[in-house]
């Protein structure tokens, strides 16, 4: 096994845990983490400012960034649609993101979500 299967890659599925708070210290606009789930790297824009924020790091790691609502589809790309009803209405605010687990994807699940990513498909299997 490479030292490297444990981290965040190209092509990994990453579940983060998400806080969002006024403040960094406080992390008051998210009564629980919100969970969240992504292929790292299968947006067709290629990897986002928060994919790159999370790449090589390790399960249980953490990044913090202040998000700027006039900023979110910079920082989030290709995964904002997905994000959007998840994170406050605020105009800016800040996230601790924490790396909850890193898998391998099988080859339907990549294509389905650069499926996704680009408006779906018409192939009847069920990711556009």
């Amino acid at each position: 096994m490479s030292p490297n299967n444990n981290r965040v890659d190209y092509l990994k599925k990453i579940t983060v845990s998400m806080e969002m708070g006024t403040t960094k210290e406080n992390m008051d606009l998210s009564s629980n983490p919100i969970n969240f789930q992504f292929i790292y790297g299968a947006g067709a824009q290629g990897i986002c400012p928060f994919e790159k924020s999370l790449f090589e790091k390790n399960a249980g790691q953490s990044v913090s960034m202040k998000i700027e609502s006039t900023h979110m589809n910079d920082v989030f790309g290709h995964l904002t649609e997905s994000l959007k009803d998840m994170l406050p209405n605020k105009p800016s605010y800040f996230l601790i993101a924490t790396i909850d687990s890193i898998q391998p994807v099988d080859n339907r699940e990549v294509i389905q979500a650069i499926a996704a990513g680009t408006g779906g498909c018409d192939c009847g299997c069920g990711c556009g």
